[in-house]
């Protein structure tokens, strides 16, 4: 996945999900034509100074990170702040950690649902937040609960093409094409200390 021209960087992390959100990243941008440079650093100093060294040495115009919220915290300091930084829902952490790195993940992009990003979101705000403080993994598993009951329920009313503002995201259905869902989550961005 090394060139030369290359324009893009993928910075991934160790875990499963992280190798996967790479592999994403890397044949997204192949299959627009684009060429990427893969770095997976260790993030001690060994590994952040071979990561700046890489990028010292291209041309990019963006870097994707598949990195949780800490790693991304982590390696976004050894990025050029002009470079556009994109992630996964990886690096919202949500509620208060979320703000707390925000300084640090300033300007990177990522996408996540209207459940976290949009609570004040007309689809969002009629549904009971839970009253426990949960972490944003849990958050995302009860959200993608009420989205599934809500299209189990057009399902089973024999709606077949649909389209529904959901707390996950802008869900699309056409089940004369295919036996799937689209989703089409919200984008945020980390800017002046906010998410």
């Amino acid at each position: 996945h090394t060139s030369l021209s290359a324009r893009f960087l993928v910075i991934g992390g160790q875990g499963v999900l992280a190798r996967r959100a790479t592999t994403a990243f890397v044949d997204a941008l192949r299959d627009g034509g684009e060429r990427s440079v893969v770095v997976t650093p260790t993030l001690d100093r060994l590994g952040l100074d071979g990561l700046a060294a890489q990028v010292s040495r291209g041309e990019f115009v963006g870097a994707f990170l598949a990195l949780d919220a800490r790693e991304a915290v982590v390696v976004r300091s050894r990025l050029p702040a002009e470079l556009s930084v994109f992630a996964t829902s990886l690096v919202h952490a949500g509620g208060a950690e979320a703000e707390l790195s925000a300084r640090e993940l300033e300007g990177v992009r990522f996408a996540d649902m209207p459940w976290l990003l949009q609570p004040d979101h007309p689809a969002v705000m009629i549904y009971p937040r839970p009253t426990e403080a949960w972490s944003a993994e849990m958050q995302r598993l009860y959200a993608l609960g009420i989205d599934a009951y809500r299209l189990a329920l057009l399902w089973m009313n024999g709606q077949n093409t649909f389209e529904l503002d959901g707390v996950t995201g802008t869900l699309r259905v056409d089940r004369n094409a295919q036996a799937r869902v689209e989703r089409i989550p919200a984008l945020g961005i980390f800017r002046a200390g906010k998410v």
